[in-house]
């Protein structure tokens, strides 16, 4: 949850910085403008997926033969 906070303040930022420097019209004529934007938004998205989904994936060794030689299962 911490990297999608991240990326959704880091690209409001980015918004009203880039509006401040070049311009409103910039916000939505420029394709590097939102190409960034929507980048800062949907990498810090993927972040959090990938790490919500390693986290739920648990630990999975079911003796303690398998706890002692460290043996996961993908």
């Amino acid at each position: 949850m911490l990297p999608l906070l991240i990326g959704l303040s880091t690209a409001a930022v980015f918004g009203l910085v880039t509006g401040s420097i070049y311009g409103v019209d910039a916000l939505v004529q420029e394709p590097w403008v939102v190409l960034v934007f929507w980048g800062l938004i949907t990498g810090s998205a993927m972040m959090t997926l990938v790490r919500n989904r390693t986290d739920s994936r648990g630990d999975c060794r079911t003796s303690e033969d398998d706890a002692a030689s460290g043996a996961h299962c993908f």
